[in-house]
């Protein structure tokens, strides 16, 4: 998972899916033997649509409805390296700031075992079972959140635009909520759906639409 510096971009690479958020728009892509799926979150709503499907799908205020629409190809590359790597480069000077911050980074162990490490305005813990959590705080008060489990494959964004989890197991899934629009995959059923304004649609287990 990267975080661009100026936090209005993210992309999460995860084995159920991937995401990217650029600006006030989120795009999920996922992939399993029923078909590719894809979807993004935006003003106008969240349009959907599969790989074994012919037409485009819009969710909004007043229902879905067939639209015209575009989609990135997340699995095309590597989104997340792609993503710390321009942000690192738009910023001129990372190297410097690196060393810098590293330089007045400070490190204590808690009494229960967890690593704790501060390193500007990003506070970083990890438990002796290797879950990682790091916090960034911004200067008008926004709290970004990002949790990573290597035992059990779960992974959590917060934000106040975005909240966002992620699992593998019997309850393997990917979540996504951004105000009142939601996509929920899940990795058991393959079922893939979005809700927006007290509407339903989506692909069910065989990859057919349908709208609730």
């Amino acid at each position: 998972m990267s975080l661009s510096a100026c936090t209005t971009q993210m992309a999460l690479v995860h084995p159920k899916g991937r995401i990217l958020q650029y600006g006030n728009r989120v795009e999920v892509q996922t992939e399993d033997e029923v078909s590719v799926k894809n979807a993004k979150i935006y003003p106008r709503g969240i349009s959907f649509t599969a790989n074994n499907m012919a037409l485009v799908y819009l969710l909004d205020e007043a229902g879905a409805r067939s639209t015209s629409d575009m989609f990135h190809d997340l699995y095309a590359t590597q989104i997340s390296d792609t993503l710390f790597m321009e942000s690192c480069q738009r910023e001129g000077q990372a190297v410097p700031t690196c060393i810098r911050l590293l330089d007045k980074a400070r490190y204590w162990r808690t009494e229960a075992g967890v690593d704790c490490w501060v390193i500007g305005h990003v506070f970083i813990q990890q438990t002796e079972d290797g879950l990682v959590t790091v916090e960034r705080e911004l200067q008008q008060g926004d709290t970004f959140v990002l949790k990573t489990s290597p035992s059990n494959g779960k992974v959590r964004f917060d934000s106040r635009f975005v909240q966002m989890t992620a699992s593998l197991g019997d309850e393997s899934h990917m979540f996504l909520r951004s105000r009142d629009r939601r996509l929920h995959y899940s990795g058991q059923t393959k079922v893939f759906t979005v809700r927006n304004a007290g509407h339903s649609a989506g692909f069910d287990e065989e990859g057919e639409l349908g709208i609730f």
